[in-house]
């Protein structure tokens, strides 16, 4: 049953998607990332290879394999646009499945913690169903029908291989540990170098140890001869999250294409705080009721801090804070979510950039979060009589959200397509133009 419901989740995801297949380059930085790259001409060669780890002036950002994963598309079919949206979906498909096994080891995890018995059937149900909801919800349409989107995908894969072999370590003897701890760490700077898009993903490995490993509390001190060889553990991970950051603030600086952070008199506190709430209040309800989706938003280029969506959005997280911390000690796993999901989402709220955008893609990885509740609330209604009738919802739900993200992928097919679709969300805005 295990691998029948994994075969079904790759297979839904990727019939989800299948309308990218026929899909083509979109001016949405596919001209800069792919096909007018000099540098990917002649695919993966010795000078290739040396511009990818070592150029600090092509793009703001250091990502050597997520070059290298375009180099192996143009080495294999030149600029067929088929190969590298094929690409994006065996990564995306990799990740639902990977997304999958994660949750059931979660769930097993939070059931030792809570004391709990989970019935088998329940917590492989509710694996497939959280990870279906993460697959093929709509905010994936950008990052998986967009060729550039790639770079999502591929670091994502890197991560979840990290974050299994980070608890599959905390499982294992002592005297093996050390290579399922070494080999997240190599995931971990692996996801960093396709794109670094989880610097912040450490605090996610500490908030694990917290709960469900219990190798850390509050109720004693946290640094402590017992405690040390779980910071320690962290070394590898801040190193190379270090390494990482040190180099891209390197290709920003020399790339010539990243400007200035604001000034406080050109974007004050009071409006870098308000953004930072919208955008946490964002990715919530956007998750919750993705409608009106669009490649690119208006609503922070120019805004009062003090308006009504804004005071909204601050009181949604600071009420939500409220409510989890306040039952911290009855749902535990709550407050770990709850701070993780902030926490990811720490340098996506542009606090130092005016205009920011709230792109869907910045949602990838921090939306896995909400499949874990999910999962499981699903494998503990397992036990009762109404676990047909729940099942049966939440296949409605993932109908629903299947039909909306394969429309949604549609809307990348091209770029007269896309653009169109552009003009048709923000009007005449001069974004637009």
């Amino acid at each position: 049953m295990n691998w029948a419901l994994a075969a079904l989740v790759v297979a839904i995801t990727l019939t989800v998607f299948s309308v990218t297949y026929s899909a083509e380059f979109v001016r949405w930085d596919d001209d800069v990332n792919i096909y007018n790259n000099p540098h990917l001409r002649g695919g993966v060669n010795v000078h290739s290879l040396i511009w990818m780890f070592t150029d600090m002036n092509y793009i703001p950002r250091y990502m050597p394999l997520g070059w290298l994963s375009y180099a192996v598309n143009y080495q294999f079919g030149g600029l067929n646009p088929v190969g590298y949206h094929a690409g994006n979906m065996v990564f995306h498909a990799l990740n639902a499945l990977l997304v999958y096994f994660l949750l059931q080891r979660l769930l097993r995890l939070i059931s030792s913690a809570a004391g709990r018995e989970m019935n088998w059937r329940g917590v492989l149900a509710g694996s497939a169903i959280g990870a279906l909801l993460w697959a093929i919800h709509p905010l994936r349409a950008e990052p998986v029908a967009c060729a550039s989107g790639r770079i999502y995908s591929q670091a994502l894969f890197f991560l979840l291989i990290s974050s299994w072999s980070y608890l599959r370590a905390q499982e294992t003897p002592a005297g093996a540990r050390a290579k399922w701890l070494w080999g997240s760490a190599g995931m971990f700077l692996a996801s960093l170098l396709t794109y670094p898009i989880a610097l912040g993903f450490v605090i996610v490995f500490v908030l694990a140890d917290f709960y469900p490993l219990r190798r850390l509390t509050l109720s004693r001190s946290l640094f402590t001869r017992t405690t040390l060889p779980v910071w320690r553990e962290k070394i590898p991970f801040v190193v190379a999250g270090a390494f990482v950051v040190v180099l891209t603030l390197w290709a920003r600086v020399h790339s010539g294409q990243y400007a200035a952070p604001v000034t406080l008199d050109e974007f004050g506190v009071s409006s870098r705080v308000m953004q930072g709430f919208y955008v946490w209040a964002y990715y919530l309800w956007k998750t919750l009721l993705p409608l009106d989706l669009s490649p690119t938003y208006t609503a922070l280029l120019s805004f009062h801090p003090w308006s009504a969506p804004f005071l909204a959005s601050a009181g949604l997280v600071v009420g939500v804070s409220l409510l989890v911390f306040a039952k911290a000690r009855r749902w535990p796993a709550s407050a770990v979510l709850w701070i993780g999901y902030l926490a990811l989402l720490v340098p996506m709220l542009g606090l130092t950039e005016h205009p920011h955008y709230t792109y869907d893609r910045y949602n990838y990885i921090v939306a896995i979060l909400f499949s874990v509740p999910i999962a499981w609330w699903l494998a503990v209604a397992w036990a009762k009589r109404t676990r047909v009738a729940l099942c049966g919802v939440w296949c409605v739900v993932l109908i629903a959200l299947g039909i909306a993200t394969f429309q949604q992928a549609a809307r990348w097919q091209n770029t007269p397509t896309l653009l169109g679709y552009i003009i048709e969300k923000v009007g005449a805005h001069p974004i637009a133009a």
